[in-house]
């Protein structure tokens, strides 16, 4: 999933929760447990990224099994959240993008129409994603839904329901007053 739609989604989410009479104070005291399993899946997918885009390291089975070992890290930050609201929604979401990698040799196949020079190159080299192809498993869980707003992006469904679930969670932690158990 794309950073600057995952920041402006939130961030999208917590104006309208505030239209909805929320407050940001109520989203402060949400209990979240183990988030930093969360930065560390995302640490080691950016390194692999930029690793091997600057020829530092090469795609390989060790690169794919780390990719995979994100999503483990992930889970387990599910398996830990699972009570807190929009959390079984983001958990079926990033559940999604890791089928789809699982069954294409730990790289996300990106469908490449469109998309300009300098990110087909970024692609050709990338440890997490892959250009999509006529031997790709489950297509339609890859990377596949074209959306070009500030940027050439491809996303998934999984990335749709991870942003669905954050926007639950915002909603739902910012209009109630009592934090997750």
């Amino acid at each position: 999933m794309d950073l600057l739609l995952l920041i402006g989604g939130l961030f999208l989410s917590v104006i309208i929760g505030y239209l909805r009479g929320g407050r940001l104070g109520y989203l402060a005291r949400l209990r979240i447990n183990y988030f930093p399993l969360v930065l560390l899946a995302f640490l080691i997918q950016t390194f692999l990224d930029h690793l091997t885009y600057r020829g530092l390291i090469e795609k390989s089975f060790w690169t794919a099994g780390l990719h995979l070992l994100s999503y483990v890290l992930l889970f387990v930050f599910l398996w830990f959240n699972s009570t807190v609201p929009g959390m079984k929604v983001l958990g079926a979401g990033i559940f999604l993008n890791f089928i789809v990698i699982l069954l294409n040799g730990g790289a996300m196949p990106v469908i490449t129409e469109g998309l300009p020079a300098g990110d087909l190159a970024f692609l050709a080299t990338s440890a997490i994603h892959q250009p999509l192809g006529p031997a790709t498993r489950l297509a339609f869980l890859a990377d596949v839904l074209v959306l070009d707003l500030f940027r050439p992006g491809r996303y998934s469904i999984g990335d749709l329901m991870i942003g669905i679930g954050i926007f639950l969670l915002v909603q739902k932690a910012m209009t109630v007053r009592q934090s997750n158990s």
